[in-house]
């Protein structure tokens, strides 16, 4: 998954570069109006901010892709800040398009709309990988259980972080909390979907049934078996209770 994430960031940054290039190059006096003669104030604005915003989204994207590498849930507040205002403003470029006086101008937008679209392609590629559910969490834990076992050790008696991060991003998980509260328990971040996140949790021993109730009753959770608990974490809206949840434990 990383490599594709790098590969995406690297061809969208080259496209959005070609499209800076290729927009501020050196021109003619025709290309450099937008819309033909702009002499008045109210112009000369309106063409700055066209010109800057058919370059913007190629970077924009770029933006997104780079901070979504490493914290997926920001995409989403992206999504939701930036649509109030990206949406309304692509509409009037679309339609102040038709009164544009060359080519190069068209070509700027083509290149923009290219990256626009490639963004969304990946998305639709990438996006249904990301998913998680308890089924899945089985068979990661089930395939892992051994690597996940020396992940909860070695956070236990750690000494030096430096070496933390690199046994996480083998195991594709993105974090690891000693759990004193709960007598060396330890929490794994396993996956992020969207502004949700999936953890482990797991106990050095047989938790006791007094804790196995609690997880059992509550909707945050799904006892795997006396050792293991799966975890769901909440957006600050939205449905607190683990996806599939019921469906699962009737299993």
């Amino acid at each position: 998954m990383e490599s594709r994430f790098e590969i995406t960031i690297i061809l969208s940054l080259i496209i959005a570069i070609a499209t800076m290039l290729y927009a501020y190059r050196k021109k003619s006096d025709r290309e450099d109006s937008l819309f033909g003669n702009c002499d008045s104030l109210v112009d000369k604005v309106a063409v700055f901010v066209f010109s800057a915003f058919y370059i913007l989204p190629s970077l924009g994207i770029t933006f997104i892709l780079l901070a979504w590498w490493k914290v997926d849930y920001l995409l989403i507040v992206f999504l939701l800040i930036g649509g109030w205002i990206i949406i309304p403003l692509a509409l009037v470029t679309i339609y102040a398009s038709r009164k544009l006086c060359c080519f190069r101008h068209f070509a700027t937008l083509g290149i923009t709309a290219f990256n626009i679209v490639f963004f969304l392609l990946f998305l639709a590629l990438e996006y249904p990988q990301r998913r998680c559910n308890p089924d899945i969490m089985q068979s990661y834990y089930e395939s892992h259980k051994v690597e996940l076992d020396s992940l909860c050790n070695y956070a236990r008696s750690i000494v030096d972080r430096k070496n933390l991060q690199p046994r996480l991003d083998a195991l594709g998980c993105f974090s690891v909390h000693v759990l004193s509260e709960n007598k060396g328990a330890v929490e794994i971040g396993f996956r992020r979907v969207s502004m949700s996140a999936y953890y482990f949790i797991i106990f050095p021993d047989t938790m006791g049934n007094e804790n196995y109730k609690h997880y059992q009753n509550d909707v945050r959770y799904i006892p795997y078996n006396h050792r293991v608990v799966f975890e769901y974490g909440s957006p600050a809206f939205g449905d607190i209770k683990f996806p599939g949840r019921d469906e699962y434990l009737k299993k």
